[in-house]
């Protein structure tokens, strides 16, 4: 016999369904959202109101084992005959004192189809970053440099109209500044303060899938039967390993906080698993008694 639902029943089965809707809808605007203003920020000025030469530096790898961006560095217009540039990181161990370590460039071949074009000359750069954050924090870490281009013609400061282009995967720029993390408005021509960091996507993306998993562990030990509980812990370590995998990529980082929820909830998974086997144990349980053995009263 079927049961109809009365109007009310279904009146809060279409205004539930409204506000589900409407949570996703939401939250899918705010990924769009999200998503278009970290790939406005791969592109960004630098430069000052007074320059006078336009310059380009891409950023094109993250090198944690050697704590250095690698950079390609171009200046329009640079002459060689009167024109001299030094590059160096800047860091501040008292108030007024700071540290100038020269950051060494290799100019690109001429012979190279890409060394010069529209009268630009490029350098290779390595330069050494500071670490906000620890990478353990991955995807929460960030990074930052403060250095100066000393750009001169005739041995008098060029202000440049520096432009940085990101290509480093999963990172956007936070913030580029014409001044240093330890001074913002300093007396150095040429000045960049520049701040690295994961993309929100990714954090967003972090936080809901390894959420997901851990609600999952409650489904997980409401199951009874210990059969159902392995199967489903075997395909649960399967999803986590998964998980993990998209999550860090390609980055040569060990270890992060990935690695360790994800370790963490493989010995829950296995506690879950031994803690059901246990109660359904001969030694918890009891023997098993089969019923067609026992005396019947007549």
């Amino acid at each position: 016999m079927k049961i109809k639902k009365s109007g009310s029943d279904k009146r809060k089965g279409r205004i539930a369904l409204a506000m589900i809707l409407g949570l996703v809808m939401s939250f899918v605007g705010i990924l769009v959202w999200v998503i278009r203003r970290d790939l406005q920020s791969q592109r960004i000025s630098c430069g000052t109101n007074q320059s006078q030469r336009r310059a380009a530096l891409v950023l094109k790898a993250l090198d944690t084992s050697t704590e250095r961006v690698k950079t390609g560095l171009g200046i329009a217009g640079f002459d060689a005959t009167t024109d001299t540039i030094n590059i160096y990181t800047v860091t501040s161990r008292q108030a007024n004192s700071r540290d100038y370590a020269d950051v060494p460039h290799t100019e690109q071949s001429p012979n190279s189809a890409t060394a010069r074009t529209n009268d630009v000359k490029r350098w290779d750069v390595d330069i050494p970053y500071n670490r906000t954050t620890t990478s353990f924090l991955y995807p929460f870490d960030s990074y930052q440099l403060d250095l100066q281009i000393d750009a001169k013609r005739s041995e008098r400061d060029m202000p440049l109209d520096l432009i940085v282009t990101n290509r480093i995967s999963q990172t956007v720029i936070e913030k580029c500044l014409p001044a240093y993390s330890f001074d913002p408005t300093p007396s150095d021509t040429n000045a960049v303060h520049l701040v690295l960091r994961r993309h929100t996507f990714l954090q967003i993306t972090f936080c809901v899938v390894y959420g997901m998993a851990l609600l999952f562990l409650i489904y997980l030990f409401r199951r009874r039967e210990p059969t159902s509980v392995l199967s489903s812990s075997l395909g649960y370590i399967v999803a986590l390993w998964g998980i993990r995998n998209i999550i860090v990529g390609p980055i040569n980082i060990f270890p992060t906080i990935p690695d360790v929820i994800t370790l963490t909830l493989y010995i829950i998974v296995g506690a879950i698993f031994f803690y059901k086997w246990l109660l359904n144990s001969p030694l918890f349980s009891g023997p098993k008694v089969d019923p067609r053995s026992l005396p019947t009263l007549h």
